[in-house]
């Protein structure tokens, strides 16, 4: 019953040594781990209460004003409530993600500060990170390598996307934020990756990714691309000769599926005189 109670701590992204630790708190405060194991407060309204979408928008507020409040404890125990009743896919998608987005339009408004945004977005990443590393070994033979073109240091929906993927079995090469056009080039020639993702969102990280896009096809390695810089300007896909993975996490995981089992020819992208590139 312990390795099961372990198994669930680390199912929801704690790492050993925080499940450890959260067993040894229960007991010294006289509660027992294998019949209540969240930290503190009371419960959120139960699941059965409301529909699906509507008890993951309560909780996604509940993190949201936690994370404002810069009260980790009770962020991480609603993200420990969300992913014991919800699928990790509907979690880190429609809650983490979803948050970030909002949190990030906040600051843009003026209605949160740097340091409120940034807190929620380490708190998001750390436990995304642990998931990262809780995930079952590959079940394909497929290589994906994800991450982020020169200058982009926005890594959340790229992990998100890359937890996705290796829920699904592929073994997925994490490459960060902000990589050179050369190291990339050097990593898939070395790891010869079946697919190379990357995210950019603005536009100054999409003219690096149509550079890096440029250096991999010409080393024969495909490329595929997603952002909100793509979502709010459609034009930029026709300057990238990439894939497109769609204007959702949730179209990206079916379009790197379809990519993986029937690859498609590269698309042509527009021609672009040199002051339009300088630009």
């Amino acid at each position: 019953e312990t390795l099961k109670w372990l198994r669930s701590r680390l199912a929801e992204g704690r790492s050993i040594s925080g499940a450890a630790g959260l067993w040894m708190g229960l007991g010294a405060a006289g509660l027992d781990p294998l019949t209540k194991h969240l930290p503190t407060g009371a419960p959120l309204l139960p699941a059965h209460a409301l529909p699906a979408e509507a008890h993951m928008e309560l909780l996604r507020q509940e993190w949201l004003s936690a994370s404002m409040a810069y009260d980790g404890a009770r962020a991480d125990e609603i993200l420990s409530q969300a992913f014991a009743i919800h699928p990790v896919e509907t979690v880190v998608t429609e809650l983490l993600q979803r948050a970030i987005r909002d949190m990030g339009h906040q600051w843009y408004l003026g209605l949160v500060t740097e340091q409120q945004e940034h807190f929620a977005s380490g708190m998001a990443s750390r436990r995304l990170e642990a998931l990262i590393a809780a995930a079952a070994h590959p079940t394909r033979p497929q290589t994906v390598c994800v991450g982020c073109p020169p200058g982009e240091r926005h890594t959340l929906p790229i992990e998100i996307l890359g937890l996705l993927l290796q829920r699904r079995g592929l073994s997925v090469l994490y490459l960060g934020a902000d990589v050179p056009v050369e190291r990339l080039g050097e990593t898939a020639q070395a790891a010869r990756p079946d697919l190379v993702i990357l995210a950019a969102q603005h536009i100054a990280t999409a003219a690096t990714l149509q550079s890096a896009a440029l250096a991999l096809q010409a080393g024969g390695i495909p490329l595929a691309y997603g952002g909100l810089v793509f979502t709010r300007i459609p034009g930029l896909r026709e300057r990238i000769p990439a894939y497109y993975l769609g204007d959702c996490l949730g179209d990206s995981v079916g379009a790197v599926e379809q990519l993986l089992v029937a690859p498609a020819p590269y698309p042509t992208p527009a021609v672009m005189d040199r002051a339009h590139r300088a630009l």
